[in-house]
């Protein structure tokens, strides 16, 4: 934990004594601290302390300051300037927004980045909305597995080849100690063998950005 924190705090624009010095005087934060330490109640104590109550199996105390995971949680008074920093550049809601996730936390900080911008005349210039483009959609597929869509999936370390096939819709799931294409190739091989017989052959196989059947493995 001392790791992480010397390595969040390292990154933030004022210092660890700063804002354990801030903290000490939020009384929002002052509460929330003191939870933290002796344990919360069953209930959540207040309205204002729900979002922390929400996130109390998450929070951690380190040099004076309040944690939720990784990202340190920012006094009331740190904020503005806090703020300023992540919009230094100029670099647009989404960036500002990715940066606050990786280091900082506090209740409504994402209405306020999105204030920030808003009001601000320089992103305001250069924001441009996306130019639309068609819609582009998969070709009907005429028969089973003549298209199948295959991605992996990791649930707690254990990864998963998930199959779908596009014409049924039909999803297979198979647990993988290998994610290889030869570990893939042997799975799909089973796959077909069971749902087509022996002298199976797809049309197209699709994966997240990746064509199998044009790679050396597939073409095999």
């Amino acid at each position: 934990m001392h790791y992480v924190f010397a390595t969040v705090t390292d990154e933030l624009p004022v210092t660890a004594a700063e804002r354990a010095q801030a903290t000490k005087t939020d009384s929002l934060l002052v509460k929330a601290y003191e939870f933290t330490s002796s344990g919360w109640p069953g209930t959540c104590p207040s309205a204002e302390l729900r979002p922390f109550w929400n996130r109390r199996d998450e929070l951690s105390l380190e040099n004076g300051c309040l944690l939720w995971g990784r990202r340190v949680i920012a006094p009331l008074r740190l904020r503005k300037r806090l703020l300023e920093e992540l919009h230094e550049y100029h670099p647009g809601m989404c960036r500002m927004k990715a940066l606050a996730r990786s280091f900082l936390w506090w209740s409504g900080i994402e209405p306020d980045i999105e204030e920030k911008v808003r009001l601000c005349d320089v992103c305001t210039e250069v924001h441009h909305s996306p130019k639309a483009v068609p819609l582009l959609l998969w070709p009907w597929s005429t028969e089973p597995w003549q298209r199948i869509h295959v991605d992996y999936a990791e649930v707690k370390g254990q990864q998963f080849l998930l199959v779908v096939d596009s014409h049924s819709k039909w999803m297979e799931v198979f647990p993988m100690r290998s994610t290889t294409a030869d570990a893939t190739i042997e799975v799909l091989r089973a796959l077909f063998s069971r749902y087509m017989g022996c002298h199976w052959r797809w049309s197209v196989i699709m994966a997240r950005n990746l064509w199998l059947e044009n790679s050396r493995h597939f073409k095999k």
